[in-house]
């Protein structure tokens, strides 16, 4: 695809020099955290530059991600939490979040003689703003782009999940911040704005002889 691509109004034709990609990660487990850190060192990596065109970096690129993950059953009561930190060395290459953060709580029992098992929960999602990358139509393809700043984005989705011999029931009720009065529009790529609200629901159900 950087290599050789043509479309109605775009083309290119490249011979890039060869990826390098060192890796050094590093991790420590508790019963209760695990903390992980990862270290790339990217050597002429190549990306779509701002006019969604490939371009190769003639030096190298420096990139962390400092990540702390639980998940806690306490009885009945259920506790996830995801923190990653990520940070690269140049802006000349695909943007990123510096933070990203997933936080789930939940209630997990059976009703019925456990015949109905339930999970009852609310998801929160968050992070930094920065300069998500854009897409472009033509290429198909996402690119680099430093003129619109994407705002801190705080997302909450509530959501009932139910187990009935070998039938699987959800609800899920998406962004139900979105439901307040003039609450602004996240957006996750520029001018593309995520649905201020949206209620799902399905049903998944094996049939055995």
């Amino acid at each position: 695809f950087y290599n050789n691509f043509s479309a109605n109004n775009i083309r290119w034709e490249n011979n890039f020099d060869k990826i390098q990609i060192i890796n050094v990660s590093s991790r420590f487990t508790t019963p209760f955290i695990t903390l992980e850190g990862n270290y790339y060192l990217l050597d002429r990596m190549v990306y779509l530059n701002q006019e969604a065109l490939p371009v190769q970096n003639n030096t190298e690129l420096g990139y962390f991600t400092l990540g702390a993950f639980s998940d806690l059953q306490l009885g009945w009561l259920g506790l996830r939490n995801h923190v990653v930190l990520q940070q690269g060395s140049s802006d000349n290459f695909e943007n990123y979040p510096t933070l990203v953060s997933y936080h789930s709580i939940y209630a997990h029992f059976g009703l019925s003689d456990r015949a109905l098992i339930n999970k009852v929960g609310i998801d929160f999602y968050y992070n930094t703003g920065y300069y998500a990358m854009d897409w472009s139509p033509v290429a198909r393809a996402f690119h680099l782009q430093n003129d619109h700043l994407m705002q801190d984005k705080f997302l909450v989705d509530v959501y009932w999940n139910a187990k009935i011999s070998n039938a699987r029931l959800f609800l899920k009720y998406e962004n139900i911040l979105g439901l307040l009065p003039d609450v602004r529009h996240h957006y996750d790529i520029p001018f593309y704005p995520i649905p201020q609200s949206m209620f799902k629901f399905g049903v998944s159900w094996m049939f055995f002889n």
